[in-house]
């Protein structure tokens, strides 16, 4: 089970530095087929071209403020809209409890909410412990299987978890 999404399309859009584009490609997609998993690309995509998006390499398309504004608002429609689904939860809460200062201070302890959700609720056992992991992040480890089957593809996205999941 992939939790991106990703194709040959946006893969196009990522080597050529076009994360606008990228990420419109991907809203327009979410109109025409509407999925969780889409959501949480589009929720994804937004906070990491928000945080990183021009960091290590100068995009040809690229808007912080774009990416606030987009980030702001499928936060407040995942919570809305997917507050059950442990996938977007899960990845919300831990980019939220990182990065809540671009939502507001009623946001501070907001991702160790969601994670302790995802903990107590999760039916997937890799979703549970990547929120243990996220939660605690001195004494839980995580299985090398658990990340290679949520992060599988050479997405920025994919890459970027593997990373911090310490498998790249």
């Amino acid at each position: 089970m992939r939790l991106f999404y990703f194709d040959e399309k946006m893969q196009e859009y990522e080597r050529n530095l076009d994360f606008i584009s990228e990420y419109k490609y991907l809203e327009q997609l979410y109109i025409e087929k509407p999925s969780s998993q889409i959501f949480l690309t589009l929720l994804a995509y937004s906070w990491y071209y928000l945080v990183e998006g021009d960091i290590n390499q100068i995009p040809i398309s690229y808007d912080w403020r774009f990416f606030e504004s987009k980030f702001q608002e499928y936060v407040n429609l995942g919570l809305e809209k997917f507050h059950n689904d442990e996938r977007i939860v899960c990845i919300m809460g831990y980019i939220i409890d990182l990065h809540w200062m671009y939502l507001g201070e009623q946001y501070e302890n907001y991702g160790k909410k969601l994670l302790k959700y995802c903990i107590e609720n999760a039916n997937d056992r890799r979703i549970n412990e990547m929120a243990h992991f996220w939660l605690d992040r001195n004494g839980t480890k995580l299985h090398v299987e658990t990340v290679k089957e949520l992060f599988e593809t050479d997405s920025i996205l994919d890459e970027y978890f593997r990373y911090v999941l310490s498998l790249d």
